[in-house]
């Protein structure tokens, strides 16, 4: 029997739960995006309001979870970021119990979360439609677990939740093996109760073998067998986050993994080195899942530590932060325990630090980031109708489609993502729209109306000959009507266009390069570096250096 101390104890953590899931709940529904974002979000509007199928794995959880928040309101996108925002409120409720039950302060429970809950990046993919959210939630229900000296039944319950979860939404929280299999290990009697989740884990990959009423889909999944490869991503890339050929070092992305763990939390995040001193053997098995879902995750990664993949893998960063909070909670505890009177005075005053951070952060949450929306609606604003619109980047193809099938933003355009070519069931999905071409030039080739790339798709390096078009990666900058028009027209419009551009620095450091003030002043940049890419075209030399040297000042990343 509990006796009346323990009682209530257990009783303040339930309450402290429900108001900090409600707490975090209501700043969702603050701060969600209510337009379309870049990366893969669109992907998970459409799948939430057309249930289609979206890239490999396929996230059929997702899918369903997001889904069945589409009635609050008549924006899609907001929709769905609430529902992944929800998740981590979730995440929220169990890390807090948690941290309860390891430290026996809610005080510190509370910092040590206030930390990981106001740094940049939880903040923005609590925001916006992304899987993260499920990922940190799976990390969360089992520090949760952990947490507990003994596990009963409902914890074999939780825990087969969490796999279904795990296996239905994000693949990455196998790297937390070492957890799981204790926890496989403590729960065996209930082995049936744990296997069910995982089979229905597996099962909810049978929907995505529905037809979708969407045009937008990824892949050709009619069979079981084409079930297989699509779930273990063969042709996607197991490991491969972008299609960007260029590699970096094994340790790149790790390194700027652990600063950014020091940064964002303005150094609070390295208490938890003081919370490594004593680790009792089941902590251990925590930090090697953390070491595995992290540094070595990430180092498989191989990927270049500039902005533009930074964008791609700190993604990645999210849920991890989630294995290493338990050691700052324990950090700060000892710390507490071990300071002086005038040391525990300044101490108090450093709990307010997470709502210094969040204060800082907050310009991160998704509704503050509109490029994506800009992006579409300043192209379909200049385009002619029946144009023909190479994109690239997974925001541009994925928020075209949205665009389309369910805001019916320019649905006169004709989108292509060159780099799903190679794959049958996109040309064919092309050849539906009247779309023939296996390349760009085919493709350019037996199209008869107005053509236009974004940067990237334009040059030495590409099918594309690097006069189509001279406009950059935003369209506004080329003339409505003018289909394929001379350097000379487009450089007079571009100055006409240049007494409304001024340098501006983005008011939020962390997303330096890839801030919503930034991207103005690099497509103009952009635009001009196009234009003298189409004077070379023609032989003017004179003309292109001119123009190139002039777009150089615009970048904050050398082109």
């Amino acid at each position: 029997m509990r006796d009346e101390s323990s009682t209530s104890h257990h009783a303040s953590r339930v309450v402290w739960c429900i108001c900090l899931f409600v707490a975090h709940t209501i700043a969702v529904l603050a701060l969600a995006t209510t337009g379309i974002q870049a990366s893969d979000s669109s992907e998970f509007v459409l799948s939430a309001t057309l249930g289609t199928r979206i890239h490999p794995p396929g996230y059929p959880l997702l899918t369903l979870w997001t889904g069945a928040f589409q009635w609050m309101s008549d924006n899609p996108m907001w929709n769905t970021a609430v529902a992944m925002g929800v998740l981590h409120s979730f995440a929220v409720t169990f890390l807090f119990d948690a941290l309860a039950r390891w430290t026996k302060s809610a005080g510190v429970s509370l910092w040590s979360l206030g930390v990981l809950v106001a740094s940049p990046l939880w903040i923005r993919y609590s925001t916006i439609p992304e899987a993260f959210p499920a990922l940190s939630l799976v990390f969360s229900g089992l520090v949760w677990l952990l947490s507990f000296e003994q596990l009963s039944k409902r914890h074999a319950l939780v825990f087969s939740g969490l796999l279904c979860l795990g296996i239905g939404s994000h693949h990455l929280f196998v790297f937390a093996f070492p957890l799981i299999l204790w926890v496989m290990w403590v729960l065996r009697r209930f082995w049936w109760m744990w296997l069910i989740g995982i089979l229905c884990g597996f099962a909810s990959y049978g929907l995505l073998l529905s037809p979708s009423i969407s045009s937008w889909s990824w892949g050709d999944v009619s069979t079981v067998s084409d079930l297989i490869p699509y779930f273990l991503r063969v042709d996607y890339g197991t490991f491969q986050i972008t299609h960007h050929k260029e590699v970096g070092t094994w340790w790149g992305t790790p390194l700027v993994y652990v600063q950014t763990l020091i940064v964002e939390s303005w150094g609070c995040f390295l208490i938890g080195l003081v919370g490594l001193k004593s680790m009792a053997w089941k902590e251990r098995l925590l930090l090697l899942s953390w070491l595995l879902s992290s540094i070595f995750v990430l180092s498989l990664f191989g990927m270049p530590t500039t902005s533009t993949y930074l964008a791609h893998s700190n993604r990645f960063f999210v849920s991890s932060m989630v294995l290493w909070l338990p050691f700052v909670a324990k950090g700060a505890e000892h710390l507490m325990q071990v300071a002086s009177k005038n040391l525990l005075a300044i101490a108090k005053v450093w709990m307010l630090v997470p709502f210094a951070i969040v204060l800082t952060n907050i310009p991160a949450a998704g509704r503050f980031d509109t490029r994506m929306q800009d992006w579409l609606e300043h192209s379909c604003s200049v385009l002619p109708e029946d144009s023909l619109v190479f994109v690239a980047g997974d925001g541009a193809v994925f928020g075209s489609v949205l665009g389309q099938e369910v805001l019916g933003i320019c649905s006169g355009v004709k989108f292509v993502y060159p780099r799903l070519l190679t794959y049958e069931w996109y040309r064919q999905k092309n050849a539906e729209k009247g779309i023939q071409g296996n390349t760009m030039l085919q493709i350019l080739q037996q199209h008869s109306g107005p053509a236009f790339s974004v940067l990237g798709l334009v040059g030495a390096d590409t099918d594309l000959p690097p006069s189509v078009p001279f406009g950059g990666y935003w369209m506004q900058f080329i003339p409505p009507g003018s289909a394929l028009p001379s350097p000379e027209i487009v450089e007079a419009h571009l100055r006409e266009q240049s007494q409304q551009m001024t340098l501006s620095e983005p008011s939020h450091s962390f997303l330096l390069e890839q801030s919503a003030e930034n991207w103005p002043m690099e497509q103009w940049g952009h635009s001009w570096l196009a234009l003298g890419e189409g004077y070379r075209a023609f032989g003017e030399e004179k003309s292109a250096d001119a123009c190139i040297q002039y777009g150089q000042q615009w970048l904050t990343v050398e082109y």
